[in-house]
């Protein structure tokens, strides 16, 4: 999280306590999907990823 609170100017949103919970929450859908009871480093880096490309605002070409 402290990776995605230093780059929080190039998102679109504030990262902020509801975000967090929200990471939190998906990490363990992940791990529940795998059928796994406990969250792994790889729940972790895919929910990293995920939120990273839904935070990142896209520069237009022109």
């Amino acid at each position: 999280m402290k990776e995605l609170k230093s780059k929080e100017s190039e998102f679109l949103v504030e990262i902020g306590p509801r975000l967090v919970i929200g990471f939190v929450k998906f990490a363990k859908a992940s791990a529940r999907i795998n059928l796994r009871k406990q969250v792994t480093s790889i729940d972790l880096e895919r929910v990293k990823n995920l939120f990273l490309d839904s935070l990142n605002v896209k520069k237009k070409n022109n």
